[in-house]
């Protein structure tokens, strides 16, 4: 859900709600004061979704009916950090269930947050290098206080050199933009204070990357924010569960829980790349042995 705003000057939203006049798929929604929220979140809650993601061009106060309403179906309620004009501050105060991406959580300590259709002032990084910004500290304490998680999405601000080609579905981040580095800040400034991290990502590697992207977010967890393995683990595992409200069934080992787990030849919590020593596979109880996995090659991935 986001406002009208957004749908006007995003084209993504058209493309992913073709048959449908834009901002009316109830997947993907234009809210105003005037929306039905009762209806609009139903709708949404009908096609299957378990969560309702707030996105941009809202208001603290439609932010905060809309988590209303998406908490009294039985949904969960994620954010971005800021939704412009609403500041990371006003999104937690809402009472949504998680908030992404770090460099968003920026926002909280400018003393104005535009509107999407204005010009964003680039906000001065320097403030968030030593994990210790004063706004930012009252915030993770709330968020604290609330259980609201913070998937930070800290590699999607690595820069990354442009492919072959030159033809990348990722823009190269603006000179001066929030990167890695601060965004690692933000993070380990928000671990410290007690929020319960979990490790999501927004970027794609590379087809050739063997490994899924979530490993490149474990690694800037444990390097760019400096959290301890066991709480990176934890942050992949029984948190990112939590966000995804499945803790029920799985993010642990447990009696009742899914029997799904990989087993490792070496420790990762002696070392993160003994992630990629996987032995087997148990998904559901059924057992995955490494050795019969088959790679993709290049041949098999294609744009039809």
């Amino acid at each position: 859900m986001a406002g009208p705003d957004f749908f006007a000057s995003d084209p993504r939203t058209g493309m992913t709600s073709l048959g449908w006049t834009n901002g009316t798929a109830p997947w993907m929604r234009a809210v105003t004061p005037e929306t039905d929220l009762h209806l609009a979140v139903a709708e949404a809650h009908g096609t299957g979704a378990t969560a309702i993601k707030l996105y941009a061009d809202l208001t603290a106060d439609l932010a905060a009916k809309i988590t209303a309403e998406a908490h009294r179906q039985h949904m969960l309620v994620w954010a971005h950090a800021t939704l412009f004009p609403a500041r990371p501050s006003d999104v937690v105060a809402a009472g949504v269930d998680a908030i992404s991406h770090a460099c968003l959580v920026a926002r909280e300590a400018t003393p104005y947050v535009p509107r999407i259709t204005e010009k964003r002032p680039p906000v001065p990084l320097a403030q968030f290098k030593d994990g210790r910004n004063p706004a930012l500290a009252k915030l993770f304490a709330e968020m604290k206080r609330r259980g609201t998680i913070f998937d930070a999405t800290i590699w999607t601000y690595t820069p990354m050199p442009p492919p072959a080609n030159n033809n990348t579905a990722t823009p190269p981040l603006t000179p001066g933009g929030c990167d890695d580095v601060t965004g690692g800040a933000i993070t380990g400034q928000a671990w410290r204070a007690g929020v319960a991290i979990s490790a999501g990502t927004d970027a794609v590697a590379p087809w050739d990357d063997p490994w899924p992207d979530l490993f490149h977010e474990l690694d800037d967890m444990a390097t760019k924010a400096h959290m301890p393995l066991a709480a990176v683990l934890q942050s992949a595992t029984l948190i990112s569960a939590r966000a995804a409200g499945q803790e029920r069934d799985m993010g642990s080992l447990a009696p009742g829980k899914l029997a799904n787990m990989i087993v490792l030849a070496k420790n990762p919590l002696a070392d993160l790349t003994a992630l990629k020593t996987v032995e087997m596979t148990i998904k559901r109880g059924r057992v995955f042995r490494h050795s019969d996995f088959v790679p993709f090659a290049k041949d098999d991935i294609t744009d039809q």
